[in-house]
């Protein structure tokens, strides 16, 4: 970014300037939306403040933190976890899902209803997204080695569930 010779201000009119076609080819290239702006400032602010949080975190030597939106963030792992509910929704810990219909295929409710709900998406300029569950559009069911990061001790569980129900709310004591 350029800055005025006398007070280290910077000059977003010598960016535009002198980086301007430069800025828009990469933008264009990458999708448009996808560099922030002089427009933007709302949202790298809002993406600063959660990452400030995040670190925070981290620094303090808290594994697993509530984001207050559904959601649990792992620290360690770096994973976002869906916290499970009691209220007949698609976060119920009562839902079960299936993982084929057909036999072998991925393609049983778990996919179909639970994923297809979590990741209910849409974008009406191409840029701007609404939809998904806490704001995301790429949930996935972890891999097995990825559901043991939040044992509450290594296999196998001494306790029933094995997981911190303080933390991902209320679970039912099964297979997964």
């Amino acid at each position: 970014m350029a800055k005025e010779a006398t007070g280290g201000i910077p000059d977003l009119a010598k960016c535009t300037t002198k980086f301007g076609e430069a800025f828009l080819k990469a933008e264009t290239k990458a999708g448009l939306g996808v560099c922030p702006t002089e427009g933007d400032t709302a949202a790298v602010e809002g993406r600063i403040d959660t990452d400030t949080d995040a670190i925070k975190a981290m620094l303090s030597g808290v594994r697993f933190v509530d984001n207050g939106d559904g959601t649990v963030t792992d620290n360690q792992t770096g994973l976002e976890w869906e916290k499970k509910t009691d209220d007949s929704t698609v976060h119920d810990k009562d839902n079960r899902y299936t993982w084929t219909s057909s036999g072998t295929d991925p393609d049983g409710t778990a996919f179909t209803d639970f994923l297809g709900e979590l990741n209910d998406c849409e974008s009406m300029d191409g840029a701007t997204i609404t939809g998904g569950f806490a704001g995301h559009c790429d949930w996935r069911l972890p891999t097995i080695v990825e559901l043991q990061t939040i044992l509450l001790a290594p296999y196998p569980c001494g306790t029933s569930p094995c997981i911190d129900m303080t933390v991902f709310g209320p679970t039912v004591a099964s297979y997964y």
